[in-house]
């Protein structure tokens, strides 16, 4: 599990294309026994000031996958930000999500903000 993520990371420092990194998390996972496989994704919030903690319902992946897609389709139309946003490829949002599911659980995105105490994790489960 530990390789995927560095390949993710790799990918986010386009140092590989989206394909590429599909490609060797592909020769990981045939080398790989995968026991689980991710089905959702979650979002979980802690409010530093407030120490106020929000879970969000667990998504589908191929929902989710469907909803990023589409916000970046319709940031593109309605932000100020259009030329950030159509250097985004949707379909390689959806392709990434599409690795999530068949890969195991994970977590994403783990942020801690010292001064606030703010924390959010993102993980597929």
């Amino acid at each position: 599990m530990k390789e995927i993520i560095e390949v993710l990371d790799l990918i986010g420092d386009k140092k590989l294309s989206v394909d590429e990194g599909i490609k060797v998390i592909e020769e990981l996972r045939s080398t790989q026994e995968i026991v689980k496989k991710s089905r959702w994704i979650k979002i979980k919030i802690k409010d530093g000031e407030s120490g106020k903690r929000i879970n969000l319902p667990p998504i589908p992946l191929g929902l989710a996958g469907s909803l990023a897609s589409w916000g970046i389709m319709m940031g593109i139309n309605h932000s100020d930000e259009k030329e950030i946003l159509h250097k985004l490829d949707r379909k390689d949002i959806k392709k990434m999500f599409d690795v999530f599911k068949e890969s195991p659980p994970m977590v994403i995105v783990e942020i801690f903000d010292e001064s606030e105490g703010t924390e959010v994790e993102v993980y597929t489960k």
